[in-house]
């Protein structure tokens, strides 16, 4: 019962001072006042609060600018050879053998082979116009365009590239290139943020994040890759992991 009229009391004496206040013409200055100082204090807590979150971005920013240019989008066609087409369509079988029907795969098939061209990524490795790449991108494709960050378009030759692992390096001849550094990957760790930087459905220069979800991924039979030690980064923004 004391608790109870001791609020009410309480309430009456700020009552009566707002009715003081507001009797004099000084209510909507002095409310306003009072509301702008608690929501600046509100906004003060919250900002004290992102100041880590601030910290990440600008972080991301800063290898965003610096990866960027590095980054090259490929747009293939045609193919080299008679017998490049009877490889690529020797490992399209193999790979959707257990997933898709014979007329599903012929289906599959007449849609690669007529399609006038595909694309990729790939990273500058040098000045001297190297850049690194998926063989299942480039391996026996006719024309290999590469477009560099600001816009440039160049033609590309095939300099190597291995089934095993997936991987070819092409080169262009450009000045002024950014080439970018290889990372040891045997510092990462489970947690770590990645920055993903490439061109998903055609859109070039595109920027994702994720983190590393595992390490050491391998025997995974639906990835036409002999020798597997990957890791796994779960990006935002993708709908399945990427590898």
């Amino acid at each position: 019962m004391r608790h109870a009229i001791s609020n009410r009391v309480g309430y009456l004496a700020i009552a009566s001072v707002l009715v003081a206040v507001l009797s004099v013409g000084l209510g909507d200055r002095l409310l306003t006042r009072w509301a702008y100082a608690f929501e600046q204090g509100r906004i003060q807590a919250n900002s004290d609060e992102l100041a880590g979150v601030q910290e990440v971005s600008r972080a991301f920013r800063m290898v965003a600018k610096i990866v960027r240019p590095g980054v090259v989008h490929l747009r293939v066609s045609g193919l080299a050879d008679p017998q490049a087409r009877k490889d690529v369509e020797q490992r399209l079988r193999a790979y959707f053998r257990d997933r898709l029907s014979d007329e599903e795969i012929e289906k599959l098939l007449r849609r690669y082979f007529e399609a006038p061209a595909s694309s990729g990524s790939g990273i500058i490795l040098d000045r001297d116009g190297h850049i690194l790449t998926n063989n299942h991108v480039v391996g026996g494709r006719a024309e290999i365009l590469v477009r560099l960050h600001d816009e440039r378009e160049y033609l590309a030759t095939l300099v190597g590239a291995d089934r095993k692992t997936d991987l070819a390096v092409i080169k262009i001849n450009a000045p002024d290139l950014h080439p970018l550094e290889f990372g040891d990957s045997d510092k990462m760790e489970v947690g770590d943020w990645v920055l993903a930087v490439g061109a998903p459905f055609g859109l070039t220069q595109s920027v994702t994040h994720g983190i590393v979800s595992a390490k050491g991924r391998g025997d995974m039979l639906n990835i036409p890759i002999l020798y597997q030690d990957f890791l796994q980064i779960l990006c935002l923004g993708h709908i399945q992991d990427c590898y």
